[in-house]
């Protein structure tokens, strides 16, 4: 019997995200009885019309206003029902058959996240700015992890559960309160090598660069 997995996109704006998110769903389609969550931001009743006639495998979250990624993907997992749930960028930056790589892992291991290798990155401020940031929440929240905003990461329902409802970062920095909470409750956080390409330019501008930093002392300092 094929486990059933859950599996969240979050999308900002529309960016003809369809066929990509269709090429997943076909893929572990094949291996898991999969549930797909495509929670969407920032586009008018209109678009959202013509996402859902175009996806009708999925189950699709809606809200016009831009409220943030970490919001987009809080709300994917609560409403998912798979035995292993998680989260994938939309972008196909992490190939099909890496996702369902990692997804398998997960049955050992109850936590894996992705992890890039910093020269994947086209841009070297990109690189600069992500290793400068990892050593920022190694610092601060004392995560062991080299990657804490790839975006790929799965859990076992039990595991993601524990925390869903203390979560409550809305921008970028959501991957980190993921993992620093599963920390505090003594999980066991698997990081796994991935093949990961640089498809564009990044959504993760200045502004939310210094957002993030400010984030990160919310979380540890708790306010």
């Amino acid at each position: 019997m094929k486990n059933k997995i859950s599996v969240v996109f979050p999308v900002y704006k529309k960016n003809n995200v369809e066929e990509k998110i269709r090429k997943y769903w076909e893929m572990l389609n094949r291996e898991h009885q999969t549930e797909i969550i495509v929670v969407i931001e920032g586009i008018d009743r209109k678009e959202y019309l013509g996402l859902e006639k175009e996806l009708k495998f999925a189950k699709i979250i809606w809200n016009e206003k831009r409220m943030g990624k970490g919001w987009a993907v809080r709300n994917g997992l609560a409403a998912s029902k798979g035995e292993v749930i998680g989260f994938v960028d939309s972008d196909e930056a992490i190939s099909p058959k890496e996702v369902s790589r990692l997804v398998r892992l997960v049955g050992k291991e109850g936590i894996v996240i992705g992890s890039r290798k910093p020269w994947h990155y086209r841009s070297k401020i990109r690189r600069i700015l992500s290793s400068l940031f990892n050593f920022y929440i190694k610092i601060l929240l004392g995560l062991k992890v080299n990657d804490s905003q790839c975006g790929i990461k799965f859990f076992r329902k039990e595991k993601i559960g524990k925390i869903l409802k203390k979560l409550r970062i809305n921008g970028f920095a959501f991957d980190a309160e993921i993992l620093y909470l599963l920390k505090k409750k003594g999980e066991k956080i698997t990081e796994e090598k991935i093949e990961w390409e640089d498809v564009g330019k990044s959504t993760v501008g200045l502004l939310s660069i210094i957002g993030m930093a400010v984030d990160i002392l919310r979380i540890r300092f708790n306010f």
